[in-house]
């Protein structure tokens, strides 16, 4: 998690925790129980981005991944949106973990730049199963592994050079050419896009843009308060969890 936490996660304090790809970081939002975002306070130098709520994005108590907590976005017209962050389009990492409550419109925004090379990032309905996606100014890219509702995913999208990936849960489910898009300024949105369409209806937290590509192969997403650790695992910790259990992905066209 982006905060400091007590009480297996559950809790979160005012620190911050360390991060190896703190020097490229430009935006954290750890949405627990305010908007603001932390990317400064984690690299120890610059200032954080002013942050502004359109609706009422609600904190919902134990629906969380981290925290206890998480911001809640309605479907309608709930939306966060930062002041102005220099976005590096050439080298980028975006990822936030997301919780679906249903499918509202045909495709959902988790993060959007609005500039003049405009990204977006999010979740699209595509025929009867849901996907990740992105738009990037020259179309849609869709990758073909589901993302149902009902289950946090931690969702990733990577532009390192002139590719880009997409990662769920930690593993790399698709790619493309990505070579649109040059180094510029941007205002951020969390939640539905500038022109106010495609909003997220479910929760969003741990929010993070950086000028790098932070992933460039499978990783393990952070634990959260019951991580899924069986008995015979390496580290020797028993079992119990209760965290859900990621749904089976398939990765275009097998299955991990």
């Amino acid at each position: 998690p982006i905060l400091n936490t007590v009480n297996g996660c559950k809790i979160a304090t005012p620190i911050t925790r360390t991060d190896a790809n703190a020097s490229s970081l430009v935006l954290a939002l750890p949405l627990c129980d305010n908007f603001n975002d932390v990317h400064a306070d984690i690299k120890g130098s610059g200032g954080n981005i002013g942050i502004t709520e359109s609706g009422t994005v609600d904190f919902q108590i134990n629906q969380s991944n981290f925290y206890g907590r998480a911001g809640k976005f309605d479907g309608s017209n709930d939306k966060l949106t930062s002041g102005t962050v220099a976005v590096n389009q050439a080298n980028l990492t975006v990822e936030a973990w997301v919780y679906f409550l249903n499918a509202d419109s045909s495709n959902e925004t988790v993060v959007e730049f609005t500039g003049s090379n405009r990204w977006i990032f999010g979740r699209k309905k595509a025929s009867s199963s849901s996907v990740m996606y992105i738009y990037d100014g020259s179309g849609e890219r869709l990758s073909s592994t589901s993302v149902n509702d009902d289950a946090w995913y931690h969702m990733a999208w990577v532009k390192d050079g002139g590719t880009v990936h997409y990662y769920l849960n930690g593993v790399k489910i698709h790619s493309y050419d990505g070579s649109y898009g040059t180094t510029s300024s941007d205002t951020i949105c969390v939640g539905r896009n500038d022109d106010d369409y495609e909003p997220l209806h479910g929760y969003i937290q741990d929010v993070r843009v950086y000028n790098s590509a932070k992933y460039t192969k499978n990783f393990i997403p952070a634990a959260a308060s019951d991580p899924d650790i069986v008995p015979d695992t390496p580290s020797g910790v028993s079992g119990g969890s209760k965290f859900a259990k990621y749904p089976p992905l398939t990765v275009d066209g097998g299955s991990t």
